[in-house]
């Protein structure tokens, strides 16, 4: 490399350098390969295996090592080809409240597969995380991005380090789902009363009419 200052040939290291731990760390496991020899792209289905919890080492800018711990709290899964197939995700409840007494010691974890949202069984999360064997083998082979959190201990956290821009659209939509929820609990309350009316002739008291 030649050297501005010196205008000489000398040695040099390139880095890269992360100045900021994220707050959300995103694993992009690179499942679709390109085979050079038949000339065709294919799926890696090979189960990955992955921990609960992850200490990531942060290097600070003065010197020393520190370990930030992190949470998994999303998998996305791909089942299919190469050329074509459906997603899913496993999302972790991230609700202050105490888990139900349905979940697992992992927490509750939710099922999104297009417009149905189901809640894990315990014991198939627990295959997850602890039997890392034939009944997990599924879940990792299909494991396609995984999203570890920082573990912070404010419930809010995630809420308080999103963009400005995209908090303020999460908070419209918000207000907008409030007032229909409103209008929805008073649409329950009230009682819907419908009046069908059949039309009446009164009698016919003409004497005209009368039979003599």
């Amino acid at each position: 490399w030649e050297c501005p200052a010196c205008k000489g040939k000398v040695e040099f290291t390139k880095q890269l350098v992360v100045a900021e731990a994220p707050k959300v760390l995103a694993l992009h496991l690179k499942r679709f390969v390109f085979d050079r020899a038949t000339l065709r792209r294919l799926k890696l289905n090979h189960a990955v295996y992955c921990p609960m919890t992850l200490d990531l080492p942060v290097f600070p800018e003065g010197g020393g090592e520190d370990m930030l711990p992190y949470e998994l709290s999303a998998i996305l899964l791909h089942s299919g080809t190469a050329h074509g197939g459906h997603y899913k995700a496993y999302v972790r409840s991230d609700d202050p409240r105490p888990a139900p007494p349905t979940a697992s010691a992992f927490g509750a974890w939710y099922c999104f597969n297009d417009a149905s949202v189901t809640e894990l069984p315990a014991e198939e999360v627990t295959a997850m995380f602890e039997d890392q064997g034939e009944r997990a083998g599924g879940v990792w082979g299909a494991a396609y991005m995984l999203l570890y959190r920082r573990a912070n201990p404010s419930p809010n956290a995630a809420e308080d380090n999103a963009p400005g821009d995209l908090r303020a659209e999460v908070n419209a939509d918000n207000a907008a789902n409030r007032v229909l929820r409103q209008a929805y609990q008073v649409h329950r309350a009230m009682a819907e009363l419908q009046l069908f009316f059949k039309p009446y002739r009164t009698p016919d008291r003409n004497p005209k009419h009368a039979q003599a």
